[in-house]
């Protein structure tokens, strides 16, 4: 049976591609990801709000409300607090801004499509601060982060973090 599960995570983790990130012309940053995870075990792990705790140590997570299918969840990451409402759909989740002192708009939108082999992530994200920052400069930063947690967000599921 330990072999079996061992066997399984090693093919889970074999066959995870890297995660290929983008900015649209509309300025959201985008990924693509074919993921080996089950849509049902990966929507069960992206409905839960701690889950993103389990994926960064630096972020920390209270949830403020639920209604379903929407969570009022605050989120504390690197010295940045904001308040997000997150409505899961048929298609995925959406997330959009409640309140922050810092960020002016802050929405996700995460599209699962499920396969035979797994779940198509399709996700995008958008997030403009109050302050201003060259286009160029937060959109590279954005990028490297959405790349990072994708990547953690693998291994997570893989069981390797």
């Amino acid at each position: 049976m330990i072999s079996m599960w061992l066997s399984y995570l090693f093919i889970v983790f074999a066959q995870a591609e890297k995660p290929k990130v983008a900015i649209s012309k509309d300025g959201y940053i985008t990924v693509v990801l074919s993921s080996p995870v089950a849509e049902p075990q990966l929507r069960r792990f992206l409905a839960d709000p701690y889950a993103y705790e389990k994926i960064d140590d630096k972020v920390s997570v209270s949830v403020l409300s639920q209604t379903p299918p929407c969570t009022n969840i605050e989120y504390t990451a690197q010295g940045n607090r904001y308040q997000v409402k997150m409505c899961e759909s048929k298609q995925g989740f959406e997330l959009n801004l409640l309140e922050s002192p810092t960020l002016k708009t802050y929405h996700a939108v995460w599209i699962l499509q499920p396969q035979s082999t797994g779940t198509i992530i399709d996700y995008k994200i958008k997030i403009e601060p109050k302050i201003y920052i060259p286009q160029f400069l937060l959109n590279q930063k954005m990028k490297g982060d959405v790349y990072e947690f994708f990547e953690a967000l693998q291994q997570h599921l893989a069981g390797k973090k």
